[in-house]
């Protein structure tokens, strides 16, 4: 704030001076002005005027906003507030000053009872007779029940399954109800014992040969009934042994011979023995050496393809001089080859290889063995270009290196021409069962 304050100058002392014109000074915010115009400037809402030699100020005033009111996501901030009733509350007004308010609540319920889907809260609660059940009020505070039981038969009743439990819902059973059980049963035909009527638990058991498996579901059993041979150790085997033994071709390294024949009954193996002919020179300079690598497996039917189930290899190696015995290496021979297996009743088929080796000069030749069933050459059934007189006997291209074949079709198993269709006389058994 600006303050006028007048200023009055000193007189003058001597001379005959007389007095000086009087002045203003004025001082505002630490500044001050003594001589000079002095401008009043418009600000902070402040206008001023001037009228002759009086100095006019105006202020311009904005309306305030003395308070706001918010309830819930609204609010107020001008204009007159109403309190409205609701939720049981009601307002007024005391002396145009005092806003009051008063609330009214219904009466408390205390409890409440339910009862299957339904309930209640309020007015009188009924208990009503139902089920051979009686209910009744004593002392108008007691309720009492009584129930009646009713007259069942005692008859002998039969079960209806094994999840049957009844569609009667609001009876219960007498204490002295029976029923049958799974009702009676007997044996007859082939029996041994006794074939009385029974009732009671049915079991089953499995005796000489035959076996008893059951699987269960919800109420339902199925039991499975196996009856068999008990499994042996098959001593051995020769399928072909009343076939007449001749020489057949050389063994050709690229091919495997098959052979069908029939397990007739449970077994296990430990080895195979394939039929060979033999001949060495008993030249003065036959001094040689030589091996035989034979390969066996089993093989069984997948559809129509050979599937090898097991198999082995061996391979034997000699010497031999001009001294040495003839009857040790020449003549009909049979190669021992390790094949494991437990087999049970079935057809398959047996498989097998040779590959021969020699040192120094070639003193030897070995050919393979077959019983012949055809005394000309075979050219397969009328009407097909198949050369085999059975599905699977005969040669077939070997392509699994060192191994038999994994898997072959039947039709590949050549049969065409008489030595293809030559049986071998193979022998399969167990170590040490037989010697």
């Amino acid at each position: 704030m600006a303050r006028l304050i007048p200023y009055m100058p000193e007189r003058g002392g001597g001379g005959g001076g007389g007095a000086a014109d009087g002045g203003v000074f004025i001082s505002a915010a630490g500044q001050s002005a003594s001589v000079g115009n002095i401008t009043f400037t418009n600000q902070n809402g402040v206008s001023f005027g001037m009228a002759g030699s009086v100095i006019s100020a105006s202020v311009s005033t904005q309306p305030g906003t003395p308070f706001a009111i918010g309830a819930g996501t609204q609010s107020v901030s001008t204009g007159t507030v109403s309190f409205s009733n609701s939720n049981n509350v009601s307002f007024t007004m005391n002396g145009s000053s005092q806003v009051v308010a008063s609330a009214s609540f219904p009466a408390e319920t205390p409890f409440g009872v339910s009862a299957g889907t339904q309930s209640v809260s309020t007015g009188t609660l009924v208990f009503s007779n139902s089920n051979n059940f009686t209910f009744g009020m004593s002392g108008s505070s007691r309720v009492t029940a009584s129930y009646t039981a009713p007259v069942v038969s005692n008859a002998l009743q039969t079960v209806g399954s094994a999840t049957g439990s009844g569609t009667n819902t609001s009876r219960f059973a007498a204490d002295d109800h029976v029923h049958a059980g799974i009702g009676q049963f007997q044996i007859s035909g082939n029996t041994s014992n006794t074939s009385n009527i029974v009732f009671g638990s049915l079991v089953l058991a499995g005796g000489n040969n035959v076996t008893l498996s059951q699987a269960t579901a919800a109420g339902a059993a199925t039991v499975t009934i196996s009856a068999g041979g008990a499994a042996v150790t098959l001593k051995q085997l020769f399928p072909y042994a009343a076939a007449q033994w001749a020489q057949m071709v050389a063994p050709v390294t690229s091919f495997q011979r098959f052979i069908p024949f029939t397990m007739p009954e449970y077994g296990e193996i430990t080895e195979a023995r394939i039929p060979f002919f033999m001949s060495v020179s008993s030249s003065s300079n036959s001094s040689h050496g030589g091996t035989l690598s034979a390969w066996a497996g089993l093989y069984t039917l997948n559809v129509s393809s050979l599937s090898l189930a097991s198999s082995g290899s061996a391979t034997v190696a000699w010497t031999n001089t001009s001294s040495n015995s003839m009857t040790l290496l020449s003549g009909y021979k049979m190669a021992t080859v390790p094949v494991n297996a437990t087999m049970t009743a079935g057809d398959y088929w047996f498989a097998y290889r040779f590959e021969t080796a020699s040192v120094n000069a070639n003193w030897y030749t070995i050919s393979e063995v077959g019983g012949s069933q055809l005394g000309s050459q075979f050219n397969g059934v009328i009407g097909s270009n198949v050369g085999q007189s059975y599905p699977g006997l005969g040669i077939a291209t070997h392509t699994n290196g060192a191994n038999m074949r994994a898997s072959i079709h039947l039709d590949s198993v050549q049969g065409g021409g008489s030595s293809r269709q030559q049986v071998v006389p193979f022998w399969i058994g167990k170590v040490g069962a037989v010697s």
